[in-house]
Parts: C-alpha cells; sequence; structure tokens
C-alpha cells in the first residue's frame, strides 16, 4: 500500500517469527489494533488484505494484532514458510 506521496506506507511495530513445525515458520509484524484497523481498512477499500513489507521484493509476512484486552491474534493473508538459517534442534 502506498501513501499520498506514493511511497509505501509505514506502520510501527515489531518484527518476529513464529515457529510452526520443527524447523519451519512465518514471519510476522507486531502491531497495535489501532495501527491494523487503520491500515487494513484503506486495503478493504481496494479489496486486498493488509500484508506487511520490508521492501517490493519482501518475502510474504502477516499481521500479528495486539487487542486492547491484552490477548494477540494472526490476521488472514498468504505468508512465506522460512526456514531460519540458523536454527537447530
Amino acid at each position: 500500500m502506498y501513501d499520498e506521496n506514493g511511497d509505501y506506507a509505514r506502520i510501527d511495530g515489531e518484527w518476529g517469527f513464529h515457529l510452526q513445525q520443527e524447523n519451519k515458520g512465518f514471519g510476522y509484524l507486531s502491531v497495535s489494533f489501532d495501527d491494523y484497523k487503520s491500515v487494513q481498512s484503506q486495503c478493504e477499500d481496494k479489496g486486498m488484505v493488509a500484508h506487511p513489507g520490508d521492501n517490493r521484493y519482501s518475502s510474504w509476512y502477516v499481521f500479528q494484532v495486539k487487542m486492547p484486552s491484552g490477548h494477540s491474534a494472526f490476521t488472514q493473508g498468504v505468508y512465506s514458510v522460512i526456514v531460519p538459517i540458523d536454527f537447530h534442534l
């Protein structure tokens, strides 16, 4: 998603990695509910789902949304399965 100047839209958050299986997982950006709601509403207007990324060649990530109740949840979306290089069992 782009801002009014044509630059990538910015959202503050903390990058993380969720381990799904023994040595595979996916990346996410943890953000507040209000920040996610703002960016997702702009994407919905275009029939899209918000995804975080650090550049146009980025892997696919999802958001982890921190709810006001203190719980968190991953958003819908496509994500790249990642095997960390330094992962050891």
